[in-house]
């Protein structure tokens, strides 16, 4: 089953937020089609998950939520989320990914990170990626190494002296 976003989307400027849900556990391929001007886009889905290296079309999204079940395989955030040079807050939870995406580097407004019940183990760079993205507030992350613990908790302490 493909799932394509609408291009009859693209004309709604003021559309702020879009939900796909697919309860089914067949494989979604989604295909962004033109300039999407949503804000909040909240992608849940049971089955097989696809996203093209497109993301960059969501020009104004600030808000993206990717959430699976265990039944769910995705490889990859693709690269191109590091384009969205208005996201602030990205979820993702329930997602089988092993890497981390290091695209989220460039996202210099990103506030929150939430990573939940995902198979990453450790996040390679974690000083390198608090220290490029100097927005970032919140993360909340499971399962990781007791390392990227300490960094983390060397970061919350930075960031209460510097509020």
């Amino acid at each position: 089953m493909n799932f394509q976003i609408p291009e009859v989307l693209s004309r709604f400027r003021k559309l702020s937020r879009l939900i796909i849900y697919c309860d089914s556990k067949v494989d979604v391929t989604l295909e962004f089609g033109p300039v999407i001007f949503v804000k909040d886009l909240t992608l849940n889905v049971n089955g097989n998950i696809i996203i093209p290296d497109n993301f960059e079309k969501f020009k104004n999204l600030y808000f993206l939520s990717i959430y699976g079940s265990e039944d769910t395989k995705f490889e990859k955030v693709p690269n191109s989320i590091g384009q969205l040079s208005e996201l602030e807050d990205l979820d993702i939870r329930y997602i089988p990914m092993e890497d981390f995406p290091y695209a989220l580097t460039k996202l210099k407004k990103l506030k929150g990170l939430t990573l939940l019940m995902t198979k990453i183990k450790e996040i390679p760079n974690l000083q390198e990626l608090i220290s490029k993205i100097t927005s970032l507030k919140t993360i909340i992350i499971d399962d990781i190494d007791e390392d990227d613990l300490k960094l983390l908790a060397d970061f919350e302490m930075d960031y209460k002296k510097k509020t």
